[in-house]
Order: structure tokens, then sequence, then C-alpha cells
């Protein structure tokens, strides 16, 4: 019960998140997540830049991510096939993502990721 009440809660932020992000212009000499964690800060979002260093399986198959962040923090956690995909994209092609997550700051609260050009 309370995994669908999450669910739940992570749709409405996705509308509320869809919405913000909808039609958005990065004026010149921006920069690109400092300019979207500014619009997007009123829904309390961790929006980050990062470099995946993993991807990979574990024995359940759940999905493993390693990425650090501009500030040199590394995480590993569970992502959807989704974002595992983008991860796992970005890895081989050596670009950043663009993530962001609702809080906490774990795979299965994504809400975005992208593969950003450098």
């Amino acid at each position: 019960m309370a995994q669908k009440k999450k669910e739940a809660k992570l749709k409405k932020l996705q509308k509320r998140l869809n919405k913000k992000l909808k039609n958005l212009v990065i004026p010149a000499g921006e920069d690109r997540t400092g300019y979207i964690a500014k619009t997007l800060a009123p829904l309390n979002l961790h929006v980050t830049g990062a470099i995946v260093y993993l991807v990979g399986q574990n024995l359940a198959g759940d999905y493993l991510v390693g990425f650090v962040d501009p500030n040199g923090n590394s995480y590993i956690s569970n992502w959807p096939p989704w974002a595992y995909s983008q991860a796992q994209a970005a890895l081989l092609s050596g670009k950043p993502l663009l993530l962001i997550f609702a809080p906490p700051k774990l795979g299965n609260t994504l809400l975005v990721v992208t593969r950003l050009s450098r």
C-alpha cells in the first residue's frame, strides 16, 4: 500500500515538473544545470550533473548505476530500466547526464535522466 502511495506522489510531482520544464528557455551564457535547478527550486527537487562510472545488474536482476556529481560525491543505487538505458548510453558515449530526483536522491526517485552535450 505504501508503494502505491509513493508512486502516486511521484506521478503527481512528475506532472508539476513537466509543466515547469515545458518550453523552458535557458538564456545564452547561463549554466544549464544551475538554471534548471533554480527553475525547479519551488518543487524541492535535486538537480545535478553526473558522470556515470558503473552500470550493471545484481543477482536479483536490479539495475545498478554509479555516478559522480560535480562536487565529487559518488553514488551507487538501483535505477529503473528506463533510466538505466540512459546511464548505459552515457557511459559508452562519455557524455554527462542531467539528473532530477525527488527527495531523497536515490534511483527509485528519479524523474528525469537525460544526456548532455559537453
